[in-house]
């Protein structure tokens, strides 16, 4: 049996938790400090390992950027006096969307989610809303891809 030292796993950072996953197919233990779209991303690269791609490592960061900021939704959107601005969030949000959506659902092709994404943010627009309630689009998104496998 190969020697595995105690490790205090509650300090590894995100970098640390990838690594493992990475290099060894290790998922973030429980008592990993990380927030669960971290977790869930982490977990992803060890369950692809050794085949993760860009895109999962991406998927990682993406995610804990997103849970370690303090500061609130509203605060995020740029002014509204910037629609180019506001279309380019909206764009890089949905994008980011879509691909963690890829990694989740690998049996989907990317462009039929990309549809489905697009479907429902038509559908869920809320006219008197400038923005896109990704939670939203997400959680639908999530509902019909899993009733679809």
């Amino acid at each position: 049996m190969p020697y595995e030292p105690s490790e205090p796993t509650e300090e590894f950072g995100v970098r640390q938790l990838l690594h493992r996953a990475l290099s060894c197919a290790k998922p973030p233990p429980d008592t990993a400090m990380i927030g669960p779209a971290t977790r869930a991303a982490i977990t992803a690269v060890a369950e692809h390992h050794p085949d993760a791609t860009a895109e999962h490592i991406v998927a990682v960061y993406d995610a804990y950027s997103l849970e370690q900021q303090d500061v609130s939704i509203a605060a995020r959107r740029p002014p509204l006096g910037d629609p180019r601005s506001a279309q380019a969030v909206d764009f890089a949000a949905s994008d980011t969307l879509i691909t963690q959506l890829t990694i989740t659902y690998p049996g989907i092709p990317r462009d039929t989610i990309a549809a489905i994404v697009e479907e429902l943010q038509t559908t869920l627009a809320v006219s008197r809303l400038s923005r896109l309630d990704l939670l939203r689009v997400e959680y639908e998104a999530h509902q019909r891809l899993a009733s679809g496998q």
